[in-house]
């Protein structure tokens, strides 16, 4: 029973579909825009439904990518051509690292907005930054078109349906070999993790532990320890729900390392739940405390 309860609190926390938020138009709510530049780093608080914009000057056939490191709030980051239409956005369904990236196809004045979709979301606050600004490459368009695919896979998820997931999987699974090719490993290391992740909502677990086992060295070797944090999380609740009570304290306990290290004290949180339920479920009560 303890078990079960485990997994039901890991899927209600991070197998949720993410908010989507509407693209169609720029945000009327908005405060007034910045100017965003590169070398630059900004960090601000943000409160629920609350949306910051920016500006930035792109000349044509540039590519750019733009990093959001969410702490204690989730927020939506979203990129509006210099007609105002929708150009490219990024949701992860949990805190940590946004990422928007685009070719410009013309020069001008491109607007960014970080918006905190979720009206009852408390006060957070994130670093936001250019981390590449270049003329355009070849495979940058072949990581778009992944980025495509990954898209098109989280609204395939958010839908929650079987048949939905599956399709997401496929989705999720047609954009590894593009970053493969981009040579754009946190990508691949993403969507083998999303993969792993919906083998466990469908209640697949030995595959969910292959797709996890697949993207944890590739996560390993990214600056950022998130996703290697995530995974070790999802490879925690694998071996619980395989009744593996060690080695899922093994894998939370790196993971509760890493939040640490990071100081993302939302996961740092989920971490130390998830070790203190395993230790009931083997009778260590004073651990558990």
């Amino acid at each position: 029973m303890m078990r079960i309860k485990i997994v039901i609190a890991f899927l209600a926390v991070v197998f949720l579909a993410p908010v989507f938020v509407d693209a169609a138009n720029s945000s009327q709510n908005s405060q007034d825009a910045r100017r965003l530049t590169p070398g630059t780093l900004i960090e601000r608080e943000i409160v629920g439904n609350e949306t910051h914009a920016y500006f930035i000057t792109l000349a044509a056939d540039q590519f750019i990518r733009i990093s959001v490191s969410q702490r204690e709030v989730d927020v939506a980051v979203l990129v509006f051509g210099i007609d105002g239409q929708p150009y490219a956005q990024s949701n992860r369904p949990m805190v940590g690292m946004e990422q928007v990236a685009f070719v410009t196809n013309v020069a001008g004045d491109y607007r960014l907005e970080v918006r905190s979709p979720k009206k009852d979301s408390g006060r957070g606050s994130y670093l936001l930054r250019i981390e590449e600004l270049r003329e355009a490459r070849p495979q940058d368009h072949t990581r778009l078109a992944a980025g495509k695919a990954m898209a098109e896979g989280n609204k395939l998820r958010s839908q929650r349906k079987a048949e939905s997931l599956r399709n997401a999987i496929a989705k999720y699974e047609e954009a590894i070999p593009l970053y493969q090719a981009a040579d754009d490993l946190e990508g691949q290391a993403n969507a083998l993790e999303m993969i792993a992740r919906l083998h466990v909502s469908l209640g697949e677990i030995q595959k969910a532990l292959e797709w996890f086992n697949k993207g944890l060295p590739i996560a390993q070797s990214l600056p950022d320890r998130l996703l290697e944090g995530a995974i070790l999380s999802g490879l925690g609740e694998i071996h619980s729900t395989l009744g593996n009570p060690h080695k899922a304290l093994e894998h939370f306990d790196r993971a509760l390392k890493i939040n640490v290290e990071r100081k993302d004290q939302l996961n740092e949180c989920l971490s130390l739940n998830s070790i203190g339920v395993v230790c009931l479920s083997m009778g260590e009560y004073q651990k558990a405390l």
